[in-house]
């Protein structure tokens, strides 16, 4: 993932009206579209932080007081043969690794009662938590005076919304969801000599929505039905990829199937994931901007 994009992204954010704004008057909303970029479940159940969890299950993701290294716990999952167990890893570990990094490489323990609760793991809005980590890390890095700030949350998905509505005659985006699966490290545009060649600060004319690759979806994005106070998508137009189960690759080098995912289904394999993460680092120490949206 480039640095110079994605911090001239996190520019273009407007933390009031939750849009990437560009020349042109273009304002494209980000909240809706996450469900597409990343398919992931946006459940009617809020996730919510903090929830009580019993002191064994607190430990187990504890080290020195802090929270385990996220790698350390993704690296254990692979030998977990009960479903329960692997399914509360395999969470910690995505939330701190992808959905919604802070500014540690360490799990976050309060997300452990929401990721324990398996059972409904597929019925929670983790697309409204996505959004709201990045926009609140946006915002704290927009706000602060600091010589030096770390922005948090999954601003990959900034990259893949723009490389999707961006003009230009060398780039090619292929059509499918989720997006994820198809904006890769293959595509000529996350190529340094692409982004180069193309300096973000300059003018860049972008596609709206409706001429995007975004455009068959349009009224499927949520639409801010609202239950118990928690935003929803309708049922009836949930278009998730992994509305099933969350996507989890078998990282094995031996590609045997894990027991777990045996049992639990295939995941959707339509496109080869195995390098759609354009993701070195997703915190970026990087000296502070100016306040504003």
């Amino acid at each position: 993932m480039d640095k110079d994009l994605t911090l001239w992204l996190v520019d273009k954010f407007n933390c009031d009206t939750e849009n990437l704004e560009f020349d042109g008057g273009i304002s494209i909303p980000v909240r809706p579209l996450v469900k597409f970029v990343l398919g992931i479940p946006s459940g009617p159940i809020k996730v919510i932080e903090g929830l009580h969890v019993d002191d064994a299950l607190y430990e187990h993701y504890t080290w020195d007081t802090r929270g385990k290294n996220a790698k350390e716990v993704a690296e254990e999952m692979c030998s977990i043969t009960e479903e329960e167990p692997f399914c509360i890893a395999f969470m910690m570990a995505i939330l701190a690794i992808y959905l919604a990094p802070n500014t540690s490489v360490n799990v976050s323990r309060s997300f452990l009662g929401a990721a324990q609760q398996v059972g409904n793991l597929k019925q929670m809005d983790w697309c409204n938590l996505v959004a709201d980590c990045l926009f609140k890390g946006i915002k704290d890095y927009k706000k602060s005076d600091r010589l030096y700030v770390h922005v948090k949350g999954c601003v990959h998905i900034l990259s893949v919304i723009f490389i999707d509505l961006v003009k230009h005659p060398t780039l090619i985006v292929p059509d499918g969801f989720p997006r994820l699966s198809v904006v890769t490290t293959e595509m000529g545009c996350f190529r340094s000599k692409w982004v180069v060649a193309h300096p973000f600060r300059s003018f860049l004319p972008v596609r709206c929505l409706e001429e995007s690759v975004y455009a068959p979806v349009l009224n499927n994005m949520p639409n801010g039905n609202t239950v118990e106070g928690v935003k929803c998508s309708d049922s009836d137009s949930n278009t998730d990829a992994l509305v099933d189960q969350f996507a989890i690759t078998d990282t094995d080098q031996n590609n045997n199937k894990h027991p777990i995912l045996a049992e639990l289904g295939n995941a959707r394999t339509t496109h080869n994931t195995s390098s759609s993460p354009i993701v070195d680092n997703l915190v970026f120490d990087t000296p502070a901007q100016s306040s504003g949206t």
